[in-house]
């Protein structure tokens, strides 16, 4: 099957295309309507993005590969082992960023107001919360609760207090605060 050149590129194309406009609109939500994306949605757009790039430049060296003579045949065959191993070494560090910096999110209920809790636990252990917009976005932060030293999901483990806190309502009034800052 020889396909031409703008064939050959024209689905990798409409996929990165795909995902740069993903990632336009989460930027004009950002900053128009201070929303932000969800962790799960958030690593789908970056993966996607990752892979769907890769997928373009090597339908790029397949195209040209079947434009060129011998001698550029072995340059593209080069280029194409530097494209390998670049996505083994960016996707294993990608792949470890992620884990690292993944935060677990859980839909609570506080004060009456819907809210995603936001866990960071990699040495201490807090949790952010946010006005729920969505399975997508969420919004403003409305709550901060601190647990001290360790690596739990403190929603997770249960009725544990936090040594400090703090929560405002829909309008920005404090509610509640308390422990020591």
């Amino acid at each position: 099957m020889n396909l031409s050149f703008g064939k050959r590129i024209r689905v990798p194309f409409y996929f990165v295309l795909l995902f740069a406009f993903c990632w336009l609109g989460t930027w004009i939500c950002s900053c128009f309507f201070s929303l932000s994306l969800r962790t799960i949605p958030q690593l789908i757009l970056r993966g996607g993005s990752f892979l769907s790039l890769l997928w373009l430049l090597f339908s790029l060296l397949t195209a040209w590969e079947h434009r060129v003579h011998t001698a550029g045949k072995t340059l593209i065959f080069f280029l194409r082992i530097l494209l390998i191993l670049f996505s083994l070494l960016a996707g294993t560090f990608l792949a470890l960023l992620e884990a690292f910096a993944f935060t677990p999110e859980h839909a609570v209920v506080k004060y009456e107001i819907p809210l995603i809790a936001r866990v960071h636990s990699f040495l201490d252990e807090s949790v952010s919360y946010y006005e729920d917009k969505g399975p997508l976005f969420y919004g403003k932060e409305l709550g901060y609760e601190y647990y001290g030293s360790g690596g739990n999901d403190p929603i997770s483990d249960g009725n544990r207090s936090p040594i400090s806190w703090y929560f405002y309502d829909l309008d920005g009034n404090l509610l509640d605060h308390g422990g020591s800052f």
